[in-house]
């Protein structure tokens, strides 16, 4: 157990995009994970749709899967927006699809969102910490995937894990060379509770929906959920400024923790913003 006292260890879960104007700052340092890194985030994968049988499957973000202690059903850990546009505030598509680093395809039932972009608004850093989303999978995949633990970290925790000099980084799905990346070296600031939690992790489009990772006694735990970036557009500044320009988490709250371990029990997604997918079997 970490005797970090600011982080508080939910049950362990299996482990295993942003929107277009996600980027980098300055350099591009994300980098190929490693055979040991690639191996204990096998259960970091791909949320993929289509509207038909007929049309390809496209590629949107990524996703994480999750089985907590006594869960009877996999489920797969995302944004929101990788399922509704958030624009449009409609779906993205009729059929979604969890696809692993292993070569499976798992079809995606249904998923409870925690915002669902009715409003067809720009996503922005008051609804970023509602941003995720849990989807319930057709059928449970091997435990050969590895796990990961989910955390909560406050504010001063993260404050402490900076000072330390705690590693940080994310990981997600890159359309372009079709695997995944690692941005290590990362800072972290939650101002707040309430708030998404801002972070300097180099981003691409595809990377929605993957972890932001704290290392803690060599042990991975996931603090949040790649969800958005913030530009100020006048004036782009390629050096980390938190009031200017920033990539945006989900935090992994009680709340969501709670849900993850209720559905998993139970197999079942209920209240607002529930989505049902079409099956074109």
């Amino acid at each position: 157990m970490p005797s970090f006292a600011v982080l508080i260890l939910a049950a362990a879960i299996c482990l295993a995009a942003i929107p277009a104007g996600a980027f980098v700052m300055g350099t591009d340092d994300r980098r190929p994970l490693t055979e040991d890194e690639a191996w204990r985030f096998q259960s970091v994968g791909v949320i993929a749709a289509k509207w038909s049988l007929d049309d390809t499957l496209r590629r949107i973000g990524t996703g994480i899967l999750v089985a907590p202690p006594g869960s009877t059903h996999d489920l797969v850990l995302t944004t929101a927006h990788n399922f509704m546009n958030h624009l449009s505030g409609r779906p993205r598509a009729n059929e979604f699809f969890f696809l692993t680093s292993r070569g499976e395809k798992i079809r995606i039932l249904g998923a409870k969102l925690g915002q669902s972009f009715t409003s067809r608004g720009k996503i922005n850093t008051a609804i970023a910490p509602r941003d995720w989303a849990v989807g319930l999978l057709e059928r449970r995949i091997s435990r050969s995937s590895g796990s990961l633990g989910l955390g909560i970290v406050d504010a001063d925790g993260i404050a402490a894990a900076r000072q330390s000099d705690i590693p940080m980084f994310a990981v997600g799905y890159d359309p372009e060379s079709r695997d995944f990346r690692i941005s290590d070296g990362c800072v972290a600031h939650l101002l707040r509770p309430g708030t998404g939690l801002i972070h300097d992790c180099d981003t691409k489009r595809g990377w929605s929906g993957g972890p932001l990772v704290l290392m803690l006694d060599g042990e991975p735990w996931v603090i949040g959920i790649l969800t958005l970036q913030v530009t100020e557009k006048r004036n782009r500044r390629r050096d980390f400024d938190p009031r200017r320009h920033f990539n945006v988490a989900t935090p992994t709250n009680t709340e969501l923790q709670q849900l993850i371990r209720r559905i998993g029990q139970t197999g079942r997604l209920s209240g607002d913003n529930v989505m049902r997918f079409f099956d074109t079997r």
